[in-house]
């Protein structure tokens, strides 16, 4: 198993939400870009939050983030993983987030993007002052269809508390 490394945090002055991932797949990781993977449904999902059309291209996908004020990064930093199954995460090293949290005063919430992230993020991030909590995965191992996931997502994200 090799040692895979997290992307720098997507984030922008103006933002409000942060939304935390494990760590990128490897498809992700071929590409240089957050959420990758044809079949992952992050992209669509935002867009679907807003009701905009998906951009195609990822610094279309980017601005998507930037002019709704949406953060992005990751829990871990590196690890080591056989595939990109969150399952087989082992030796894991954490991102700073509070660096994060703490250095943009206009983050209002925590948002992560599956159990996993989330399980991580409230193990070692517990001293977290704001509202934190999770939505289903946007991984197409998260077999549920996408109308379900940007409702589950559209319920939870503009919840004015995040937690279950």
């Amino acid at each position: 198993m090799s040692r895979i490394t997290s992307f720098e945090p997507l984030i922008y002055q103006d933002s409000r939400v942060l939304v935390l991932g494990s760590i990128p797949s490897i498809e992700s990781l071929r590409k240089r870009q957050y959420y990758a993977h044809d079949r992952n449904h992050f992209w669509q999902i935002v867009a679907g939050l807003f009701g905009e059309a998906t951009p195609s291209d990822y610094e279309g996908r980017k601005t998507l983030l930037r002019k709704h004020r949406i953060g992005l990064w990751d829990v871990i930093a590196s690890c080591t993983r056989r595939a990109s199954a969150d399952s087989e995460i082992k030796a894991v090293k954490l991102n700073d987030i509070r660096s994060v949290y703490q250095g943009h005063a206009g983050i209002e919430r925590i948002v992560c993007n599956g159990k996993a992230s989330y399980r991580l993020f409230e193990k070692y991030f517990q001293d977290c002052r704001l509202p934190v909590g999770y939505v289903p995965s946007s991984s197409p191992a998260y077999a549920k269809p996408l109308s379900w996931k940007i409702r589950e997502w559209k319920r939870k994200f503009f919840a004015e508390r995040v937690h279950q």
